[in-house]
């Protein structure tokens, strides 16, 4: 039988920044095998690091354009409403983020390690979570998304699971990690803090915040949550 013809491997991400730019990669072979590369119950998430970029979103228009059999408009859009003009300021750690795929950020990136199917992508195992408030949030934001729903009630309920997820994460994370996004946003930017990152910012002194006093009150020794 004849061999079937390999599926292409070429991916392209679209960034909506300005300038604009795209991510094209030739993934290496085994990615796919890797970010399968998982157990029973076990959420593993996979990325790989050389994202080959930066690519001109722009050339890569013009190219497609340019090879079209018939005239195409090309429209650029820049900002749509619902992505931020800067990123989280703590986003990366440049201590920690710079050998590590850029699609994990800071808080992932101290927990991540190679995977054993491709030695090109970065594997991150969420550690499992005991609240089930989040659970409870997804599964009444699911009931709540059915014809005739005010887009605005479903938005405010995306809205609280995102926030309550990531308060289940902060809880989560290492002493260490939290502190060290802590330090990450207290550093100068250039710029002030969104609504969101602040308040991201007085979520993370809030959990450090209370594992003092435990640990305080614990007479100093460690507890589950501590580096």
């Amino acid at each position: 039988m004849p061999a079937e013809p390999a599926e292409p491997r070429t991916m392209v991400v679209w960034c909506p920044d300005w300038p604009v730019m795209a991510v094209l990669t030739d993934l290496p072979a085994g990615a796919p095998a890797a970010v399968l590369d998982s157990a029973p119950g076990v959420l593993v998430l996979g990325a790989i690091r050389d994202l080959g970029w930066p690519a001109s979103l722009l050339d890569l228009a013009l190219g497609v354009v340019g090879t079209s059999p018939i005239p195409t408009p090309l429209y650029i859009c820049g900002f749509e409403a619902g992505y931020e003009k800067a990123p989280y300021p703590a986003l990366y750690d440049p201590e920690i983020s710079g050998g590590r795929s850029p699609l994990f950020n800071s808080m992932e990136a101290p927990d991540l390690s190679d995977s054993a199917a491709c030695p090109e992508v970065d594997v991150h195992r969420p550690p499992p979570a005991a609240e089930h408030h989040v659970s409870r949030l997804i599964r009444r934001t699911g009931a709540d998304a059915s014809p005739g729903t005010a887009p605005e009630i479903l938005r405010a309920r995306t809205e609280e699971c995102g926030w309550a997820m990531l308060r289940e994460s902060l809880d989560l994370l290492p002493t260490g990690i939290l502190a060290r996004q802590a330090e990450l946003l207290a550093k100068p930017t250039g710029q002030e803090l969104s609504d969101d990152d602040s308040r991201i910012r007085s979520m993370v002194h809030l959990e450090l915040g209370h594992r003092s006093k435990v640990f305080n009150h614990a007479g100093g020794h460690r507890f589950r949550r501590s580096a």
